[in-house]
């Protein structure tokens, strides 16, 4: 290609790129701004609560006024401090007074509410609305993993909402104001949400366009390293000159930003599944469990925080979290009460030689994650996971939840190559060892020089 040719194909591919790499680089500046300046921080975090003690008065579950005898999970619960069944029928969670049995009439409802209370910390404002949201919104999105969850509105200064999961006792995210607005702009601007949330026409738009400032980058470097020094004094060329040196002196930032943001976009043509690759559904008959869960829980002898349903390997069993910290869960057969040794990483084996789909052989020993760590990063957002490495061709990692059966992630050699492009060149986690807020100044201070490359080639246009 004729320097004269690479020269009008860096215009006005450039020209092409200025929005979107305007949209790009400010609404890129929120995201730190909000982590920062505007974060909307939980009074708790995670549910702590009363643990659950074997009491001879609780009722039996054959005692319960279920409406039919097949269940799907049981948990518990506390509701205003008393203790109830938390009772998975037909996907709907209903929830019977440990000791009287009666059926809490809208529970699932109220117990929402008692949860958005408990992690917003506001037990007085007045709540003018909750609906059941069953799939990912504009301000509800995938990054929060849970679903379905209940959306809770209080009347408050700030319209603040807040998602709760019901069937995990957890928080899902919370939006006031500003952060809704945050999203919408981020959505819009960054996402392009405009073309359609979950759309391929927006996926192929972000992929052409982030493609593209790759190119005109590097013809921009072509141009930089093959043509002369402008020798010339008059105030034009001074301008060419000054966004040269500009632009040769962050163009790595540019490389870096497009590639990794063309790249993300590519993966994303994959939708996500993780949530329905938990376990099947149970179809328990109550009237058939050998031993009920109160008989477990007197079994163990010792304080848990929950309890849950899993299949193991053809057979029923209670699980059961110990309310210590940093014990491991208990299994007890539904059977006969035996339990399973390290059942969480036994249930986590089967659940990922599902995923799998094939009896693999392990590359090591299964480890349980219990913080986030540049493998299994804060995106993911579930944990404790127990990490499950296959000797597959392309390196099949599942990171099971045993709480759920869900995996917090499914990484294989194409993704692993995606989220380290994704950390590394364009959220710039290479800067981690200095501290997020040296870190998120550095990007902030790499997205304003797109800027200043982008509006200073725009000047050296319109004065031409």
């Amino acid at each position: 290609m004729k320097k004269k040719q690479l020269y009008i194909w860096h215009r006005w591919v450039s020209i092409l790129c200025l929005l979107p790499v305007l949209m790009w680089c400010f609404s890129g500046l929120m995201h730190p701004m909000m982590a920062h300046f505007f974060k909307v921080r939980p009074a708790q975090m995670v549910l702590k609560q009363a643990a659950f003690i074997a009491d001879p008065a609780m009722v039996s579950l054959r005692d319960l006024s279920l409406q039919q005898g097949e269940i799907q999970d049981i948990h518990l619960a506390r509701i205003a401090e008393e203790a109830y069944y938390q009772i998975q029928i037909d996907g709907e969670w209903k929830y019977f007074n440990c000791i009287d049995g009666f059926e809490l009439e809208n529970g699932d409802s109220i117990y929402a509410q008692q949860l958005a209370r408990y992690f917003l910390g506001d037990s007085t404002s007045t709540i003018v609305s909750i609906e059941k949201v069953e799939k990912y919104t504009s301000e509800y999105k995938v990054i929060n993993r849970l679903l379905p969850v209940y959306k809770v509105t209080f009347d408050r200064d700030d319209n603040m909402d807040v998602y709760v999961h019901t069937g995990s006792s957890r928080l899902g995210t919370l939006n006031d104001d500003l952060r809704k607005s945050f999203l919408w702009v981020f959505s819009m601007f960054h996402n392009w949400d405009f073309l359609g949330a979950d759309s391929n026409l927006k996926r192929l738009a972000v992929l052409l366009f982030s493609s593209l400032v790759f190119v005109t980058g590097v013809m921009g470097l072509v141009i930089f390293f093959t043509t002369k020094k402008l020798a010339t004094e008059n105030d034009r060329i001074k301008t060419r000159r000054r966004h040269r040196r500009l632009a040769v002196s962050v163009a790595i930032v540019l490389l870096m930003f497009s590639f990794s943001g063309a790249y993300h976009a590519l993966q994303k043509f994959e939708p996500y599944t993780l949530n329905g690759q938990g376990p099947e559904p149970l179809h328990v008959e109550v009237d058939k469990l050998t031993n009920e869960p109160l008989a477990a829980v007197f079994k163990v002898g010792a304080p848990i925080k929950q309890i849950s349903l899993k299949q193991l390997q053809g057979k029923l069993y209670y699980r059961m979290e110990f309310a210590k910290y940093g014990s491991d869960a208990a299994y007890l057969s539904v059977q006969d009460l035996q339990s399973v040794e390290n059942g969480d990483v036994a249930y986590a084996k089967e659940r990922a030689m599902a995923i799998a789909n094939g009896n693999f052989e392990l590359i090591e020993e299964p480890v349980t994650i219990s913080k986030f760590s540049r493998s299994y990063g804060f995106i993911n957002k579930r944990l404790p996971v127990v990490q499950i490495a296959f000797n597959t061709p392309d390196h099949l990692t599942c990171f099971i939840e045993p709480s759920s059966g869900i995996p917090g992630a499914v990484v294989r050699d194409k993704n692993r190559a995606e989220i380290l492009s994704f950390l590394f060149l364009h959220k710039f986690n290479l800067f981690n060892f200095l501290g997020k807020g040296a870190r998120d100044t550095i990007m902030s201070l790499a997205a304003l020089s797109m800027v200043a490359i982008a509006l200073s080639g725009f000047w050296i246009l319109i004065r031409k």
